[in-house]
């Protein structure tokens, strides 16, 4: 049995798979089992599995495409391993990831649940690497405010742990890990690693899994829905949030709910003078009678 089960969703995208593959396999811990499930219906992975031909790699099927989340519950169904780790098929591991990530889980006890690691976020211009906190600890209030922080691609799960709190909600349209991960850290301590150990495409000329605009709005309004009570202890936090979900709104073309949220930011917590600087800079000047609700 493996140590390690890693599930790869995909999406039409055999160009891209290839090179996720090439960095599981270049893993300098080897003891694992690749799980690649194929949602797409445009243009088959089974050739580009096949080509590796590498007995460590499964190759699943969906008949439909059912989405992001429902790849990644077929493939933790499908998993022998005591761990469980995700790699998109548009982003890239660092070699040593695995072996990392494992050395700093495996010797916890039950109270530990995951890890994550920082990732390197490279964009069309730029490249910046995602905020995370160091070592075990209890990072449910870091979660509430750092959905970057654990990115699918980033994590690794105890089995047992995942078996316990649930898998994917796949009715959310976007930020199904942000919940997973919610969930589980409300009952789990978590290892943060520093060390940016994935690579992950934030290139604006492809969609990822769940990245259109209104999907984005829709599942971050679910996750504020579900933990508010939790966010209502930390005003700061719920106000980024509002905000985020202002710049998404007024991205989107939505400029009613856009003032909405930046409005609700701002009588949250948010410091009259950050709003006023980020009004300037995110909302091409709006006069402040545009937003302050009189």
């Amino acid at each position: 049995m493996p140590t390690i089960s890693v599930i790869m969703p995909t999406h039409n995208r055999p160009e891209l798979l290839k090179r996720a593959i090439t960095s599981v396999l270049a893993q300098t811990y080897s003891d694992f089992e690749l799980i690649v499930v194929d949602d797409g219906l445009q243009k088959s992975a089974r050739e580009t599995v096949e080509y590796f031909r590498d007995p460590r790699i499964i190759y699943l099927k969906h008949e439909q495409e059912r989405g992001g989340g429902a790849a990644r519950n077929t493939g933790i169904k499908a998993a022998r391993g005591k761990f469980i780790a995700f790699l998109d098929d548009d982003d890239q591991w660092h070699p040593e990831k695995l072996r990392i990530q494992l050395d700093a889980l495996s010797n916890t006890d039950e109270t530990v649940g995951l890890s994550f690691t920082a990732a390197s976020l490279r964009f069309p211009d730029r490249e910046r690497i995602s905020i995370v906190a160091e070592g075990i600890g209890n990072y449910f209030d870091f979660a509430l405010g750092h959905f970057n922080g654990f990115l699918n691609v980033t994590l690794m799960f105890k089995r047992e742990v995942l078996d316990a709190v649930g898998f994917y909600d796949e009715r959310l349209p976007s930020h199904q890990e942000t919940d997973l991960v919610l969930r589980t850290l409300k009952r789990y301590r978590a290892v943060g690693i520093v060390r940016p150990l994935t690579i992950v495409d934030m290139s604006d000329n492809r969609e990822r899994i769940g990245s259109k605009l209104s999907r984005r709005i829709a599942g971050r309004l679910i996750i504020l829905s579900r933990y508010l009570d939790d966010y209502q202890k930390h005003p700061t936090v719920l106000a980024s949030q509002y905000f985020s979900l202002a710049l998404l709104y007024r991205d989107n073309g939505q400029f009613a709910e856009a003032k909405r949220y930046f409005r609700l930011a701002r009588k949250t917590h948010m410091a009259i003078r950050y709003v006023f600087h980020e009004m300037s800079v995110f909302f091409g000047g709006w006069p402040y009678s545009a937003i302050r609700g009189n």
